[in-house]
């Protein structure tokens, strides 16, 4: 028998699986592929502890002077001009939003105002 048939699924009108029935299958099809072995679970664990071993052993790397502080300081310098105009940059579309936010505030009271309008021409047009 399917998994669809195991399942239990409604078939739709044209004999394809609902989409609850399209949920139920691929959860069938996920739960048999979940390996719940003692050495999965026991290799996990391993490779989550060995992992903050090889950072830190990069931070000493760079405690102990492997690079030359000249060339950190001007990457330190660069990054920071960058920064600089990242946040002249952001602060000039800031302001282009302020304007196109008055425009549309000022556009919407214009359209407000003709409906308004509009309405007391067909009001007087009817009498």
């Amino acid at each position: 028998m399917s998994l669809a048939a195991n399942a239990g699924t409604v078939v739709g009108l044209r004999g394809s699986l609902t989409p609850t029935g399209r949920r139920v299958v691929k959860r069938k099809m996920d739960d048999s592929g979940n390996e719940s072995s003692r050495n999965g679970r026991y290799a996990t664990r391993t490779t989550a502890k060995a992992t903050p071993a090889k950072v830190n052993d990069c931070a000493t790397d760079a405690r102990n002077g492997a690079s030359d502080g000249g060339e950190g300081l001007a990457a330190l310098q660069h990054v920071s001009e960058l920064l600089g105009d990242c946040r002249a940059e952001f602060a000039g579309f800031k302001q282009m939003i302020r304007g196109q936010s008055e425009l549309i505030h000022t556009q919407q009271e214009t359209i407000q105002d003709l409906k308004e309008s509009a309405e007391e021409q067909m009001l007087d047009g009817c009498f």
